[in-house]
């Protein structure tokens, strides 16, 4: 009998998929028992975290269109989210995630967290949604 895969993962590779989501979305409650609206991940109180799955991949302007798969509990549309869609544009700064083929990107899992680059890096300090882990290609 043939395994079945959900999104391209076998029953053990979706099941850590969805393990590690929950751990990184677990949030801390405030006084009154409430969930943050947003995971505190070492950034602040408002980090913004994503799970997403990849759409397409331009070389040239260094951008992946996503879907997003996974948003923090309770925030109805993450910021620089395109309307009506659930897409976000993440980038790899470092270069390290998004060096195969685009054939061999589509439809990969991964995570991104919103961030503002150091001065240093951008002058402009233009916020960005940043890949952070990238999930191995379904065998």
């Amino acid at each position: 009998m043939a395994a079945t895969k959900v999104w391209g993962f076998n029953e053990e590779g979706f099941n850590r998929v969805v393990e590690a989501t929950r751990i990184v979305l677990r949030t801390p409650t405030t006084g009154t028992k409430r969930r943050r609206q947003s995971p505190v991940l070492g950034g602040g109180p408002q980090t913004q975290f994503a799970v997403f799955t990849i759409d397409s991949y331009d070389y040239e302007a260094g951008l992946a269109l996503c879907t997003v798969e996974y948003r923090p509990y309770g925030v109805n549309a993450l910021t620089n989210e395109i309307a009506g869609y659930e897409q976000i544009e993440v980038q790899d700064p470092a270069g390290c995630f998004f060096n195969e083929a685009e054939a061999d990107l589509i439809g990969r899992w991964g995570t991104a967290v919103y961030m503002t680059p150091s001065l240093s890096a951008d002058p402009f300090r233009l916020p960005i949604w940043v890949v952070i882990g990238l999930c191995c290609p379904a065998a």
